[in-house]
């Protein structure tokens, strides 16, 4: 599928020269969900600190694959149509990092040079996971994400994504959002969601502190467009492609079982073009209390796959 021109258009003039709007509204979690979510930056500077003072943290596990991005604001891709068929690729230089939290890729060109992160996923088949520390959890979550710094930016995180919340039953729900931290969660419409729905995300940032995020359920034809101001600068420095285990090591939230979630057309967008999921890779995947890995993340030229082991 492809955007019109017209939507095209928005999305090129929103990214590169958006009006300022009202700043983010406060945190606005569905309160059906009764979701208690933890800031996603203040996990990823919990995390950054674990890299900078231990930096063998998580190595352990061994090598996995990597990503590949590409995209200038001024050129941002019109199609948006999820993959196929994806096959997946090893590099044994790109260390995979375990950790609490975050399992997927993150590409880092350098401060000041990402401007946007999109990518196609489908929904996944989310369940109860059998086995494994987190079981006895009250409620299990699968969150799809794409966003702009986080990794290695102490100030900004500018994302969107959707989550199926798994009860206790086994009945899924979902919800759709962004957020630009610590503005909080905002809960958007993509009408009807379930398995298999594919969903376009694309996060633009025009500067380091305005921003604008484009989402769209293809199933539904339904899309969702805002532009964002904040005053919690962002750092411009990475792009990732994410599935996140919304607290770590949590006895009433934990890791659902996603099987397979991947990022089709992953592309990060800089100032002079686009990268793949290959270039400057940063692997990462979820580990549980016991040290037991959840996921396995592999990547190619424009592909980013995450599988729940």
């Amino acid at each position: 599928m492809k955007f019109s021109a017209a939507v095209a258009a928005t999305l090129c003039a929103s990214a590169l020269a958006a009006p300022a709007p009202a700043p983010a509204p406060a945190r606005s979690v569905a309160k059906n969900q009764g979701l208690a979510r933890k800031s996603r930056l203040s996990r990823a500077n919990q995390l950054q600190q674990k890299r900078t003072s231990s930096p063998t943290f998580g190595h352990a596990a061994g090598h996995r694959t990597g990503l590949n991005h590409k995209a200038a604001t001024s050129a941002i891709t019109t199609d948006h149509s999820a993959a196929t068929e994806v096959s997946e690729t090893t590099d044994d230089s790109v260390e995979d990092w375990l950790n609490g939290s975050w399992s997927g890729v993150v590409v880092q060109p350098g401060a000041g040079d990402i401007v946007g992160v999109s990518a196609t996923f489908a929904l996944p088949n989310v369940k109860l996971p059998t086995d494994g520390a987190q079981v006895k959890a009250t409620t299990h979550t699968a969150s799809a994400w794409v966003g702009i710094d986080g990794y290695s930016c102490g100030t900004g995180l500018w994302q969107a994504g959707v989550d199926g919340n798994v009860d206790e039953s086994g009945a899924v729900s979902w919800y759709a959002w962004y957020e630009w931290y610590p503005a909080g969660t905002i809960v958007v419409d993509l009408g009807d969601l379930g398995v298999g729905d594919k969903i376009f995300v694309n996060v633009t940032a025009s500067s380091t502190t305005h921003g604008s995020v484009y989402m769209e359920n293809l199933a539904a034809g339904k899309s969702f467009s805002k532009d964002v101001t904040s005053t919690d600068e962002l750092c411009l420095a990475d792009a990732e492609w994410i599935q996140e285990d919304l607290v770590a090591d949590s006895t009433a939230e934990g890791q659902a079982d996603f099987g397979t979630i991947t990022f089709a057309n992953a592309t990060a967008y800089t100032k002079t073009g686009t990268l793949p999921p290959t270039s400057d890779t940063n692997l990462m995947d979820i580990k549980d209390s016991n040290n037991r890995q959840l996921t396995s993340t592999t990547y190619t030229k424009d592909a980013v796959i995450i599988k729940y082991l």
